[in-house]
């Protein structure tokens, strides 16, 4: 609840990855169960709060076709709606046959492609949501990440001013800006400065928007408005 009024607070509606496990306890780790009461009242509220939420590929069920299937269908049952976007654990996706398993498995957006901290930045060159020619369907997208949080090394206390940076550069081709902050990094004792800085960019980008130099939308949003009707 706290993420979600913040950014409610800065008119902000982003999208959420949320893991898809069948147990709490599994070579994933000690984490949540996708048919937990708790995670399906926290869905619920993003989803009817206009928020959008995808899959958090898990690490040891994600190579095949009907291990992303799997996740997405219980995904989609917890959360009463279509589940299109996906990331991977530390976008550890294979590519380009990744791109393939995702379409096949009904996904129709991936922000996958982006640079492990501390390197940050534009990892294919561009700004620009496309659609990878693996995939003869044509049928997923790829938004670039340029952005990442993280809890150690020389880039956690400068997210604010690469932001800046890439913000810039952004606005100059007109391009999406993809940003990824975990919500685990609330913690001061997790991730010290982190959330402080994720609170500078939301009001970054409310005054961004307040000003008509940017819109702020969910994934999904951004490629529907590229897909066109």
């Amino acid at each position: 609840g706290h993420w979600r009024a913040l950014e409610e607070a800065h008119g902000v509606r982003s999208t959420f990855f949320f893991l898809s496990l069948a147990r709490a306890l599994s070579r994933e780790g000690r984490l949540y169960r996708s048919d937990d009461p708790r995670v399906i009242e926290a869905l619920h509220a993003l989803r009817d709060g206009g928020w959008e939420v995808g899959l958090h590929a898990a690490r040891y069920d994600s190579d095949t076709v009907e291990g992303l299937a799997r996740q997405r269908t219980r995904l989609e049952a917890a959360l009463g709606a279509d589940v299109r976007a996906i990331r991977y654990h530390y976008l550890t996706a294979r590519f380009p046959e990744a791109w393939g398993q995702m379409a096949e498995a009904g996904f129709t957006l991936s922000s996958n492609i982006g640079y492990h901290p501390p390197h940050q930045g534009f990892r294919t060159g561009t700004a620009w949501p496309y659609q990878p020619l693996v995939h003869r369907g044509g049928s997923i997208w790829e938004a670039p990440m340029a952005l990442m949080d993280v809890a150690h090394g020389p880039a956690r206390t400068r997210l604010t001013t690469l932001f800046d940076r890439l913000a810039l550069e952004t606005r100059a081709v007109g391009g999406l800006l993809v940003i990824n902050f975990h919500t685990n990094y609330v913690a001061e004792i997790d991730a010290p400065g982190v959330h402080a800085q994720f609170r500078e960019i939301l009001a970054r980008v409310r005054d961004a928007v307040s000003e008509g130099e940017a819109v702020c939308l969910t994934l999904g949003e951004a490629v529907n408005h590229l897909a066109g009707p």
